[in-house]
């Protein structure tokens, strides 16, 4: 039983980590100014640019391990702590299957963790109904797909 609550506890970090490099994707897709300033990385070398993202993923991993959002007020830059906190508060929001702890975002940041619980929930549980709740159509194919609906 303690390995299976390890293997969980580890699955729901992944998920954390690959939606804040989700996050980062998205910003070196768009052009920046369009989607507002998501991490202070504007000036410097690509390798100075390089490290303040793997600054912020490196606490959010610490956060969400030591269990403690205030990990999160390493990050100097607002918008990178905002992401960390972001990323903590959907790693709890899953690992409790709480949809109620995603309130704590706003608009798309809420809706995203209150999909990524159900996508989660899911998948852990070979449930495709639960896909169909999903907002994001995107995901919603995902989670179809990785929950078993095809089979």
């Amino acid at each position: 039983m303690e390995t299976e609550n390890k293997n969980i506890k580890n699955i729901v970090l992944i998920v954390a980590i690959v939606i804040v490099v989700g996050v980062v994707v998205l910003w070196l897709v768009y052009d920046k100014g369009a989607m507002g300033s998501l991490l202070d990385v504007e000036e410097g070398t690509p390798e100075q640019q390089g490290q303040v993202v793997e600054d912020m993923l490196a606490v959010t991993h610490e956060a969400i391990n030591q269990n403690d959002i205030s990990v999160c007020k390493k990050l100097e830059n607002e918008d990178n702590r905002m992401l960390c906190e972001v990323s903590f508060i959907t790693q709890q929001a899953q690992a409790k299957n709480d949809q109620t702890i995603c309130n704590k975002l706003d608009g798309f940041y809420r809706s995203d963790c209150k999909d990524q619980v159900l996508v989660y929930n899911a998948i852990s549980n070979q449930d495709p109904s639960l896909c169909e709740k999903v907002v994001n159509e995107l995901k919603k194919e995902q989670c179809l797909e990785k929950s078993g609906a095809s089979q």
